[in-house]
């Protein structure tokens, strides 16, 4: 009995522990955006960081996101009012105070701020305070959000300023004075680029308005081609335009001639930081950050320029609309570009049998069919393919068995991501490279260098659940670069450090080889000397035995060969000796 009377305080104790706990969990994360000890700190170096911009491409138009409104554990959430200044807006955003607040002296005008209303596209989380943007449209959804305290004028939450600013299409003309929209006819595609050339040159020559510099920021055009499908034939038009850029050093300067000159230029060096670093700066090397920031800028809609000393951002940012006076630092602003619509013949030859015997090839791969092992025994699988450079076509299957959809963000059951976290959607421009098939797969129309990298498709159960995707992807993709090898004579340095190599050898093998002959001579002139040494004395004493016995023998020689005279020369010579 006592022992079951222990047993049943010992789980209501238990119980009373998990009561406990779940309840303080649950308050701090209705109440908490982060870590408490570390929470206010956070939210004070928001503070004077002032201004946070959240950027929004092209293919983000339905994209939907979170804006987190700074509160503390102890804070009461219905202390925060969400507010906002809508773009385009013409008056100052911007006002100076006469006192710093949090290291900085510039405050929104209130005047200018209204509350945030519930809708369709943007929501109001009650039990996080956050502001929850369901579907982005350009025509509302574009300004600058504040999660204010109702209660605390100087509270950090009032100086925590989200920028939802995007990078709209280029603003510009046709010039007609360039190109009167006549086809020209090319036999080959090596005519087509030197034609094409031509034209760069009359469109850079072009003069539509001078460059200004103001202070450290410099207004200039960029010229941007279009890259079309080589190859073919028949008619193909290319795009070429200048594009307005504004232009600022990647190093702070050392003076500004105003206070707002200098914030402006801190905005813009803070929001465009990725166009000079990367996440991977630490981790890999120039190569894989030039790619992760070209990719981020081709998401936002524009094109790196510079080689890291300067930032090009483009002058159709809506931000600048908001930057206090920037727009009369160059009247009128954005200004206009130009480009021009090239439309070339290219003519249609036959096929050669080198053609013939590739088209063969590239229709009995395109004719192979292969079985993927039972996705349903995995949680996730990741296949290795090996691709050439400038190979075109390459196309990644995401393995469904049911009815899928990818027209839409909202309604889209698969996604494609890329490691570097770039999502890729429909194609909405005629040179994009990398998009979503109507079969939901993932296309490259011509493999670079630059695009290896490891692509995940995600599939999720249902559609209209916009923000509950798996955490695991159905497939993983990872390309790597295959190189072409080839017969390749050595050069010219490879040659003669061969031969050089070759004439070390040569000599210190004739080295050795004398070394070894004069060694051998030395020890047979040592051998013989040791012989003569021990075999004189011997030779003496045999000599000192017979010597009368050969002078006898001698006289007897003698007297025969004066009796019987030898025949032959040789044998007179030795009596002659004797």
């Amino acid at each position: 009995m006592r022992r079951l009377c222990v047993v049943r305080l010992v789980l209501i104790m238990q119980c009373a522990f998990l009561f406990v706990h779940q309840t303080h969990s649950h308050n701090s994360t209705s109440k908490s955006w982060i870590d408490p000890d570390s929470c206010t700190s956070t939210r004070t170096a928001m503070a004077r960081k002032r201004h946070h911009t959240r950027l929004i491409g092209p293919r983000e138009q339905n994209l939907s996101f979170f804006l987190i409104c700074p509160i503390c554990s102890k804070e009461d959430k219905n202390d925060f009012l969400w507010k906002y200044v809508r773009r385009p807006n013409s008056k100052q955003m911007f006002v100076r105070a006469k006192v710093k607040i949090f290291d900085s002296p510039w405050v929104i005008s209130e005047n200018l701020l209204k509350t945030v209303k519930n809708s369709d596209k943007i929501q109001l989380i009650d039990v996080s305070c956050e502001l929850h943007f369901r579907e982005f449209d350009a025509k509302t959804s574009l300004g600058t959000y504040v999660c204010t305290h109702t209660k605390e004028r100087n509270h950090p939450a009032n100086y925590i300023w989200y920028h939802v600013d995007q990078i709209p299409p280029p603003l510009t003309t046709v010039l007609k004075e360039i190109f009167n929209e006549t086809v020209v006819k090319v036999k080959d595609w090596e005519q087509l680029k030197l034609e094409e050339g031509k034209y760069t040159r009359r469109l850079l020559d072009y003069k539509i308005w001078n460059a200004q510099k103001v202070g450290p920021f410099l207004i200039t055009t960029k010229l941007w081609k279009q890259k079309p499908d080589t190859g073919g034939c028949g008619l193909v038009t290319i795009r070429q335009s200048r594009r307005c850029y504004i232009c600022l050093p990647a190093t702070k300067p050392e003076k500004f001639s105003s206070c707002q000159e200098k914030e402006i230029y801190r905005i813009l060096r803070d929001t465009f930081d990725f166009l000079v670093n990367s996440p991977e700066k630490n981790l890999f090397g120039g190569s894989q950050r030039d790619h992760w920031s070209r990719n981020r800028a081709e998401s936002l809609g524009f094109t790196i320029y510079g080689n890291g000393s300067h930032l090009y951002v483009p002058c159709e940012f809506t931000l600048f609309e908001g930057l206090f006076n920037f727009s009369d630092y160059f009247s009128p602003f954005p200004r206009r570009g130009c480009h021009v619509d090239l439309k070339f013949d290219v003519k249609c030859g036959g096929y050669k049998l080198r053609d013939l015997l590739d088209l063969y090839k590239q229709t009995e791969v395109a004719s192979l069919s292969f079985e993927l092992p039972r996705l349903s025994d995995f949680r996730y699988i990741k296949i290795q393919r090996l691709v050439l450079e400038g190979e075109r076509g390459l196309l990644l299957h995401c393995p469904v068995t049911r009815e899928v959809k990818c027209d839409s963000p909202k309604e889209a059951t698969v996604q494609w991501k890329s490691g570097n976290g770039v999502t890729f959607g429909k194609k909405s421009l005629p040179d994009e490279n990398i998009y979503v098939t109507d079969g939901c797969d993932l296309m490259f129309e011509e493999v670079h260098r630059f695009d290896i990298d490891i692509y995940y498709c995600y599939v999720r159960e249902s559609e209209g659940q916009s923000t509950e995707w798996p955490v695991q992807p159905k497939i993983g993709y990872k390309l790597q670069m295959g190189e072409q090898q080839g017969l390749h004579w050595p050069s010219g340095n490879n040659v003669l450090i061969g031969v050089t190599v070759l004439i070390i050898w040569a000599v210190i093998l004739a080295a050795v080889l004398s070394f070894f002959t004069c060694y051998d001579g030395f020890q047979r002139i040592w051998v013989r000397t040791k012989h003569l040494k021990v075999t004189e004395p011997k030779m003496r004493q045999v000599q000192a035995t017979y010597s009368p016995f050969l002078d006898e023998d001698a006289m007897a020689l003698r007297r025969a060969a004066h009796k019987y005279p030898p025949r032959n020369f040789r044998n007179r010579q030795l009596l002659s000796r004797l």
